[in-house]
């Protein structure tokens, strides 16, 4: 008989096979399936990766709007990217992915930021929904021929403060798209880098490196503050996933000889 065990098991060993001959004492077949597959235990974890490319024509399936604040606008597809299509409501308007939760990893995330002294679009890292309370990174493009500013902000119910900032290289956040790496680590430090191409991000010198609490937990994702200024084309978090091993668990297995006589 074969057993279907998941993709989780023995390094990616989906099914355990076995053998035994009875002939027609099937009460004796059956216990011994039974006590086989009592002694291992599949332990199966979340997923903790995702890949999502905004190319369509509909939201992709796991991402929703955020919470708090309430009253938040509603996000749109079309053109290769999403962005926010809602009127302008002075709120932070965030779109989350609900497929994977915050933690150690890395971002990758592709968009165009249009010049503007607000209206800044980002990315989210440990969104709560029930609090609207989190850490995210806001871009400001202050045209190509500038330096550009990446705040680090932190989240208190959708409202967003500013505890840090970095400047990026004349015109780095001008073009359209760029991208955006950020690796986090187990400590909840976030180190940021920018380039003008996915290939590029390798190469890329890190610009900064913030530290937030609470980077296991809660959602990501991506953000416009306000009215519509960003169009996101993908976003990508390659976690440090641990596979599991299942786990043996040795019994003694005794029948009695009244137990194996064919009757």
């Amino acid at each position: 008989r074969t057993y279907n065990l998941g993709t989780n098991f023995n390094s990616g060993a989906t099914s355990l096979e076995w053998g035994l001959y009875l002939n027609e004492q099937n009460a004796k077949a059956s216990f011994w399936q039974q006590a086989l597959v009592s002694q291992y235990q599949c332990n199966p974890v979340q997923q903790c990766s995702v890949t999502t490319s905004f190319a369509g024509t509909f939201l992709p399936a796991g991402w929703q709007t955020g919470t708090v604040p309430y009253g938040q606008g509603s996000w749109g597809v079309g053109g290769g990217s999403v962005s926010f299509n809602g009127t302008c409501n002075s709120k932070n308007n965030f779109l989350l992915n609900n497929t994977v939760q915050s933690g150690p990893g890395t971002v990758q995330v592709s968009m165009c930021q249009g010049v503007n002294g607000g209206n800044f679009g980002g990315i989210v890292f440990g969104y709560d929904m029930t609090t609207g309370n989190g850490y995210g990174i806001q871009v400001f493009n202050n045209g190509s021929g500038n330096p550009g500013t990446l705040y680090w902000v932190k989240y208190t119910a959708g409202v967003s403060s500013n505890i840090s900032s970095v400047t990026t290289p004349n015109g780095a956040l001008s073009g359209c798209p760029f991208w955006i790496e950020v690796d986090v680590n187990s400590s909840c430090q976030y180190a940021v880098k920018v380039a003008t191409t996915q290939a590029g991000l390798t190469s890329a010198t890190v610009l900064g490196t913030f530290t937030g609490s609470g980077c296991t937990t809660g959602n990501m994702g991506i953000m416009q503050n306000n009215c519509q200024n960003a169009t996101f084309q993908s976003f990508q978090f390659t976690g440090n996933c641990v596979t599991p091993t299942p786990t043996m668990t040795p019994t003694r297995t005794k029948i009695g000889r009244a137990s194996c006589r064919e009757r």
